[in-house]
């Protein structure tokens, strides 16, 4: 279980972190200094980013939605990893 568990981890934080850096990029392209400076300080609104490019763009970012179906999925592993080893008995 302890495996699951880190590997839920490292897809979590290393999804989040692609998220966010990619998001960091976007609003920068889209409103320059002022954007970056409010991405950084709404850096949660990284989990939601996908819907906002396809809202702002109008086209469907396939790829950001797989990295965030796999991050959500490394929680979902970090959940069953954490649970006591007693409950599979």
């Amino acid at each position: 279980m302890k495996f699951l568990k880190v590997l839920g981890y490292i897809l979590f934080f290393g999804c989040g972190s692609y998220l966010y850096i990619v998001s960091l990029i976007f609003y920068y392209a889209l409103w320059d200094l002022l954007g970056l400076i409010i991405a950084i300080a709404v850096f949660p609104a990284a989990e939601i980013f996908p819907i906002v490019v396809w809202i702002i763009s109008k086209q469907f970012p396939g790829i950001l939605f797989l990295i965030w179906v796999i991050g959500w999925i490394g929680m979902v592993l970090v959940g069953v990893g954490s649970r006591k080893d007693e409950e599979y008995i």
